[in-house]
């Protein structure tokens, strides 16, 4: 109870209050500065609090992978599968790999031994793209 007290209050409430800043007077300086000072201090209190909360509300998922029935698309063998698995950053919506799985070769129904993490951020979206590839050349594997 006490943790999903603790980070429904991160979620709903309001940051901790930041400490008060003493700054020694450099010759020449004005009043303006040292409050210039104090809010960078509370900015930078309050971003490493909300990096704290988001940290908080994420964990790392682990996802195993098996196919079953895929196509065969080799002509003197079957089809040699592979999983790269991809995520969306939210800033450029471009997808990157984030992990990939092992080649099982010749097998239409593979079960991967390979886990790949990710991390999983609760109450965000997140956009998740799976491919499943058949390998021809291992050496073109990069």
């Amino acid at each position: 109870d006490f943790y999903a007290n603790r980070i429904m209050g991160a979620c709903f409430g309001s940051p901790p209050p930041t400490q008060a800043v003493s700054a020694n007077k450099a010759p020449g300086s004005t009043e303006n500065h040292t409050e210039e000072v104090e809010e960078a201090v509370a900015l930078v209190s309050q971003q490493q609090y909300f990096n704290q909360v988001q940290e908080e509300l994420s964990n790392t998922l682990e996802l195993h992978f098996s196919c079953k029935d895929l196509p065969n698309t080799d002509t003197l063998s079957k089809t040699d599968p592979f999983i790269i698995v991809y995520l969306q950053d939210k800033s450029s919506q471009r997808w990157e790999e984030k992990g990939r799985t092992e080649v099982i070769y010749d097998n239409l129904n593979p079960s991967f031994v390979k886990i790949v993490s990710i991390k999983y951020f609760f109450e965000q979206k997140q956009a998740m793209r799976i491919e499943v590839y058949d390998v021809d050349d291992p050496n073109s594997l990069s």
